[in-house]
């Protein structure tokens, strides 16, 4: 087996493993975390993610959030990350990721447009958890969103 091959197979399990998630949303002086759960479903195109949690603002209440993003594999280099916000009848995709030269770690080809702003994306997988964070860049949004999925 090959090099690549392996690092996408670490990758495809990973994502199949994933039970829980932690939120950590930074724009300006704002800060905001949050948790909660994915349930994992698989087909033979793709992985997907539904998740459920609240986020934590530094003040009020909490919030309820869901997402359901897929990840569809291309290649043992890239694969594809959307959501499925508007069904799964319409998905959108998001990024197209891919096998760098450091080990467990995929970054975005290009990043995805969403009227003026730009989403960039690098997945890491570390010993016993993934991180996926979104780089969010436009005239007025400079935000990091860091998950943590274990």
């Amino acid at each position: 087996m090959g090099e690549n091959t392996r690092h996408f197979l670490n990758l495809q399990d990973r994502l199949l493993s994933i039970s829980q998630l932690r939120q950590d949303i930074r724009f300006d002086k704002y800060q905001a975390y949050g948790e909660g759960t994915v349930q994992v479903s698989a087909t033979p195109e793709q992985i997907i993610w539904s998740e459920q949690g609240f986020w934590k603002p530094p003040t009020g209440k909490k919030i309820p959030f869901t997402n359901t993003y897929y990840w569809k594999s291309l290649s043992n280099e890239k694969m594809e990350i959307g959501h499925l916000r508007l069904g799964k009848d319409q998905p959108v995709k998001l990024v197209e990721i891919y096998l760098t030269e450091t080990e467990n770690k995929w970054k975005s080809l290009s990043p995805h447009l969403c009227g003026e702003d730009t989403y960039a994306a690098e997945v890491k997988l570390l010993e016993r958890s993934m991180l996926l964070c979104w780089d969010i860049r436009g005239p007025i949004k400079r935000q990091v969103l860091r998950y943590t999925y274990f």
